[in-house]
């Protein structure tokens, strides 16, 4: 799959766990990353990056701009149950402030329905993942006015990626 987001946006990954998500993201990383992009993670991968906490990013510092941004786990920092506090409101701060800053935003989740309400509204692509068989799933993407019918559906061979990527790091607050 080809990154749909060129210069700025948001593209949504969500799934059960399991089925790919920090995988694929990771592929979109390491893309943008042999685009030149500047990477930002809040988790480790293994190739040039930086990685900031949630906290982090939440202080919007400039050194952001013109990256692209990865978060795992979303639902950690910015959930639909807190949607006052502050490092909640920064970072959707952050997610209305793309376009100015240059910056692309990745972020998985097992439930879209369990992070902000202002971040799903910004989200401009929604890819769900499924399993398919050892190591292979199913990538459908979706734009944000069409949640009903996939742009497309994609296999998408996640072996591959597994070295650059722990799958079992957990994210927390």
């Amino acid at each position: 799959m080809a990154n749909v987001i060129n210069e700025s946006g948001i593209i949504g990954i969500i799934g059960d766990r399991g089925s790919g998500k920090t995988c694929f993201m990771t592929r979109l990383l390491l893309q943008d990353y042999n685009n030149g992009r500047k990477i930002i993670t809040n988790y480790w991968v293994d190739f040039p990056h930086t990685k900031m906490s949630f906290e982090d990013l939440a202080n919007l510092p400039t050194h952001i701009n013109g990256s692209t941004i990865a978060l795992d786990e979303i639902h950690v920092a910015v959930d639909s149950r807190e949607s006052m506090s502050s490092i909640n409101k920064q970072l959707t701060k952050l997610a209305t402030q793309l376009r100015k800053r240059n910056i692309i935003l990745y972020y998985t989740t097992q439930r879209f329905n369990l992070i902000d309400k202002r971040l799903r509204d910004q989200t401009d692509y929604l890819v769900r993942m499924s399993p398919a068989s050892d190591g292979i799933f199913i990538a459908s993407t979706y734009n944000r006015w069409t949640l009903d019918k996939p742009l497309t559906n994609k296999r998408f061979d996640g072996k591959p990626f597994y070295k650059y990527y722990d799958t079992t790091e957990v994210i927390d607050f």
